[in-house]
């Protein structure tokens, strides 16, 4: 759809549209460099090969999968184009250029919309169109283009070789995927054979009686297209006395309408909303995979912006600010690959910024009455923040380095503000129901499967809450993923701050394991919130301070690990003395564990925030007579840490002890090696099922312990991890410190898992 420069607030011409394809069909975001070409060079399309020009211009598209144009584009001219399907009485089987080949074509050799209509002919004339567009299941179909530039617009509808097009300068034009021209005076040219083929298939018997949609559209209805229409209209005129009103906020409100569906767009049968949601339904498979909405300036010394979400689900996306002229290349994150087959992943990747998104906005869509009103304020604010530093951006004399930190920095801030979405989502499936009926349960479920994505990011069978057991490991401060600012930290800081993350969780009573210095915040969290632990267990831990000789030996250890940029082989082997040694554990345990460690711990800078906070601990031993809560302590007989007999005297102090056990053969670290683990399988399930009181409760265990839980619930465990500039994620297998909840209920099984990273 366009508005041109007559009805728009300041003299521009927006151009807006969504990408309607199969829900789990990522639309990727490419960067197409200019380039020169030999003489006589051919280039692959989608199905056929034809000849190359000797020069293209550099364009971002819009593609689906496995296709060698886009839905939608622009060029380094401020020319662009959006392709629609059109669905007419002429079948369209035949391999040749598909519609949206010829998007990128366009862009990629015109810097008119006149030149692009005229390319548009020529193609058709030469290669004629047809192809399979569709992902999973064949999807045929004609086309029609919206090409728009800074002086006037041009849309083309085709069938075939055949063509209708007209020229646009004022109002308000909207297509979709039926025919909109009719008689032969509402468009300014065709192609010749347009109406000699209509009389020949007896649609009609002369020009004059000749019809475009009525000869050749199929069976479509027009409601998608006349709400477009009436929605820019209504905003071209909001304001008595104004004639030129409508603005770029109000194309991606024309974007995100849901005329049929406003409060849950989910439900009905069809799929007629401009925003579109795939749901239940036998033509619902469908729904908006991104949106574009580009402003082109008249002023020679303005940039167009475009604004796109790169996203499914405008009323749930933001959209972001692109630049692109001839001497500019955008921000790396949008891809320069040209191999169009692997342009997008065509199942879940957690590096990908469509199905990030795409995770939040499906956990989202299960709570969407109960988000979508704050979502809105946020998601509005935020937009015209972008939109009003984007116009001071746009003068050419703006440097276009400042365009492209602005481009990243809008990237970044989205990126923050949908991981509150998703934390809001995920927080209500402990205190609700979703919202989504049983049959569009079912339906997401099956797209889930399809795309791959992990059960435990996205759960339909049933909500968290409701599960018997949710363990969610956080990783503490200095460890782990979770971020610091190299500042030092105590264990009561990770502590607190776990207690304010299970609060924004919804937990409000839970159990907490913690191994090794997981243990000392698990102790700091029952002293801080009492009323809100059921249960402690741990193992290997201490409630003293570090002797002077402890502090001593591990500044010497500190100062040969960071002796070098990559500690060295004795340093790696000494850390491993917790557990006795690396001959008592896995192989492949020995190589993550190593792996991590040099990650996570290089450097003073990695490595003496957690030093520091495990040496200059505080004793706490005279505080335990407070935590009056069930508790199971396990020892290992050769801890070389923290010695048993001391553990043995300090535990009988907590007034609810439910069992002290000294595990022969045990290491400090009993989560990595035999027999610990497996007296701790036997003991932990126990100690639950004799002291869960309420029908719902929560455990938090400790970093490494997290797989043995797992094997011993047989649960299944995930991770978030907020920072996705995070270039080397942590193996699951962290050594030191973890917290872990874990939410019950009385029949004794262990069904979900996550993992949280404190930032």
């Amino acid at each position: 759809m366009v508005a041109m420069d007559d009805v728009t607030d300041d003299g521009s011409i927006i151009f807006g549209k969504n990408s309607d394809r199969q829900t789990n069909e990522p639309l990727s975001i490419r960067y197409i460099p200019s380039a020169i070409y030999p003489s006589n060079s051919k280039i692959r399309t989608t199905y056929i090969e034809i000849d190359q020009v000797e020069k293209t211009h550099s364009c971002i598209l819009f593609s689906p999968t496995n296709i060698y144009g886009a839905e939608m584009g622009f060029n380094s001219h401020g020319l662009v184009i959006g392709n629609e399907a059109l669905f007419t009485k002429i079948p369209c089987y035949s391999e040749g250029l598909t519609g949206m080949d010829l998007v990128r074509l366009v862009l990629e050799r015109c810097s008119s919309s006149r030149e692009g209509k005229e390319t548009i002919i020529d193609l058709l004339n030469k290669y004629g169109q047809g192809g399979n567009c569709g992902f999973t299941s064949p999807f045929y179909y004609h086309s029609s283009f919206l090409i728009v530039d800074s002086n006037e617009c041009w849309i083309i509808e085709t069938v075939g070789k055949e063509y209708a097009a007209k020229r646009i300068t004022k109002g308000i034009h909207t297509i979709s995927n039926r025919i909109s021209f009719g008689k032969v005076n509402t468009f300014d040219e065709y192609s010749k054979n347009l109406i000699e083929q209509a009389i020949s298939n007896g649609w009609c018997n002369s020009i004059e009686d000749f019809h475009f949609e009525k000869c050749y559209s199929g069976n479509v209805n027009k409601i998608r297209q006349s709400r477009s229409f009436d929605l820019i209209s209504k905003q071209s005129k909001k304001h008595p006395g104004k004639s030129c009103q409508f603005n770029v906020m109000d194309m991606f409100n024309v974007l995100r309408d849901h005329q049929q569906s406003k409060d849950c767009p989910g439900n009905g049968l069809t799929n007629v909303d401009i925003c579109m949601h795939g749901a239940f339904g036998p033509i619902r498979f469908n729904q908006t995979t991104g949106s574009l909405v580009s402003v082109i300036p008249k002023s020679k010394n303005q940039l167009p912006i475009h604004y796109a979400t790169c996203t499914s689900l405008p009323c749930l996306s933001i959209f972001k600010p692109i630049w692109l002229d001839s001497s500019s290349i955008p921000p790396t994150f949008i891809s320069s690959r040209d191999n169009f087959l692997s342009n997008a992943s065509i199942t879940y990747s957690s590096n990908n910024i469509w199905w990030k998104s795409e995770i939040v906005n499906r956990n989202i869509m299960k709570y969407y009455q109960k988000l979508i009103q704050q979502i809105q304020i946020e998601r509005n604010l935020l937009e015209n923040q972008f939109i009003y530093k984007s116009n001071k951006l746009s003068s050419r004399y703006i440097s276009e380095e400042q365009r492209n930190h602005f481009t990243i920095f809008a990237f970044d801030q989205v990126d923050q503000l949908i991981n509150k979405w998703f934390s809001r989502a995920y927080s209500l499936s402990f205190e609700m129901k979703s919202e989504l009926f049983f049959f569009q349960e079912l339906t997401w479920e099956g797209w889930r499967k399809s795309a791959k994505i992990p059960k435990q990011l996205l759960n339909y069978a049933k909500d968290v809450r409701y599960s018997p057991y949710n363990l969610i490991s956080i990783d503490s401060h200095g460890h782990g993923e979770t971020t610091g600012r190299g500042e030092d930290f105590t264990f009561w800081d990770t502590a607190s701050d776990s207690l304010q993350l299970l609060t924004k969780l919804g937990l409000n009573q839970f159990y907490v394991l913690g191994t090794t210095q997981g243990g000392c915040i698990a102790l700091r969290m029952a002293l801080l919130e009492p009323q809100r632990v059921k249960g402690l267990i741990l193992l290997g831990t201490t409630v003293y301070s570090a002797t002077e000789q402890t502090k001593a030996n591990a500044r010497k250890s500190r100062d040969k690990w960071c002796e070098a940029k990559i500690p060295s082989d004795e340093a790696i082997v000494a850390r491993t003395a917790s557990f006795g040694g690396p001959t008592r554990v896995d192989e492949k345990v020995y190589e993550k564990l190593k792996e991590m460690w040099i990650k996570r711990y290089a450097g003073p800078e990695g490595y003496d925030p957690a030093l520091n906070c495990l040496l200059n601990r505080d004793a706490i031993d005279d505080k335990l007579g407070q935590i009056n809560v069930p508790a199971l302590v396990l020892h290992g007989a050769d801890d070389r840490v923290f010695p048993a007999q001391d553990a043995k005297e300090w535990s009988s102090k907590l007034p609810k002890l439910w069992k002290f056990e000294i595990i022969e053969r045990g290491v400090h670290h009993l989560s990595l090696t035999e027999p610990g683990d497996e007296v701790a399988a036997q003991l932990i399930p126990q100690f639950i099922t004799e002291t869960l009181k309420s029908s719902a409760g929560s455990l938090l265990a400790p970093k490494f312990y997290r797989d043995r839980l797992a094997e011993c619930f047989k649960s299944s465990i995930w991770r978030i991890a907020p920072n996705r500039n995070n270039k080397h994620p942590v193996p699951s297998s962290t050594l030191l410190t973890e917290i872990c909840i874990l939410t019950t209920t009385d029949n004794g099984k262990h069904e979900n898992s996550s993992k949280i990273h404190l930032k």
